[in-house]
């Protein structure tokens, strides 16, 4: 019997004093997250691996300057090190961190479109989502490209892009580790999804070896 369930649970919310009267507009964003990692789950038969809270906690930061320092202090980061403005959303201890809806416009343009915070928080929780299909094995995800890749299918970012690339720039990035914009890891995951079902590739990307050629 095949569980296509939604899955969408109560995840306590943290925020600053400055946003507690919008709890209500965070509780439905992380709930409106958590549908979409779940329906795409049941798209795939995979409704089993999000029967269970993905996240312990949604923690929301006034500021990118109290993000970055939640950040720091979860992955034991130097206090110097410089975070990539456009960094607005990470999982650390089974807790999600994000920025404000606000924040995350003004930082990240071009992430802006319909329903962009709640696909934002959708990546994140993908995330974990993707390890709990290997069974914890977080390095066995694969790629760069392919990783961010299925958090962004998962999400539904980036859906509609006007300005496609060619496949040799594509080919090129599969090639190398360097982090681009997901803008074109989403187009390389549909690229891929013409030619392989998505359940055989994140298979084949737990092997070290695993490489794709459009």
């Amino acid at each position: 019997m095949i569980n296509n369930k939604t899955y969408v649970f109560k995840i306590p919310l943290e925020l600053p004093p400055t946003e507690e009267n919008r709890r209500n507009e965070f509780e439905i964003k992380i709930s409106n997250a958590q549908r979409r990692v779940s329906e795409f789950a049941s798209d795939y038969q995979w409704s089993k691996y999000v029967s269970t809270p993905l996240i312990k906690k949604f923690q929301i930061c006034s500021t990118k300057e109290q993000f970055d320092k939640e950040v720091k202090l979860a992955f034991h980061l130097d206090p110097e090190t410089n975070l990539p403005k456009t960094y607005s959303a990470v999982l650390a201890n089974d807790i999600l961190l994000a920025v404000t809806p606000e924040t995350y416009a003004e930082n990240y343009p071009i992430g802006q479109e319909e329903n962009a915070y709640e696909k934002l928080l959708a990546h994140e929780l993908a995330h974990a989502f993707h390890i709990r299909i290997l069974e914890g094995k977080e390095d066995e995800m694969g790629p760069r490209w392919f990783y961010e890749g299925f958090a962004l299918l998962a999400a539904n970012q980036f859906q509609h892009v006007t300005e496609k690339m060619k496949k040799d720039d594509m080919q090129k990035i599969i090639n190398t580790d360097e982090s681009v914009s997901y803008v074109y890891y989403r187009q390389i995951m549909d690229e891929l999804l013409c030619k392989m079902d998505l359940k055989d590739a994140v298979n084949c990307a737990r092997a070290q070896s695993f490489k794709f050629t459009l």
